[in-house]
């Protein structure tokens, strides 16, 4: 798997969770203390730094009342990671597993 391919499922899955009304935020390797987007909804500034490192955490979270941030997934994807592919659920649920699903295959 090309790594072009690899950034079209990570573009793949941020489009899906915002088309679903989940909030995306995007974090440089595996530290959740620096996001590069923290809880976006603009597609364009998260599909343009998608591929700003080698590693991305993907977090993807749904909307509540106020503040608050409801149940969502964390996908590590480790692009150039070849035959293995690129995306990692770090989350085992329902959200995390039925995103991988649609998004692994789709450019099979």
């Amino acid at each position: 798997m090309s790594v072009k391919d690899e950034e079209m499922r990570a573009i793949r899955l941020i489009r899906l969770a915002l088309d679903e009304g989940f909030t995306v935020s995007l974090y440089p390797e595996d530290d959740l203390s620096d996001p590069l987007h923290k809880d976006s909804t603009d597609y364009e500034a998260l599909k343009a730094d998608v591929h700003a490192c080698d590693m991305m955490s993907i977090v993807i979270r749904q909307p509540m009342a106020g503040a608050q941030k409801g149940p969502g997934a964390w996908f590590l994807l480790i692009f150039g990671n070849g035959d293995d592919g690129p995306i990692s659920d770090y989350t085992d649920n329902e959200i995390g597993n039925r995103f991988f699903n649609e998004v692994m295959p789709a450019l099979d």
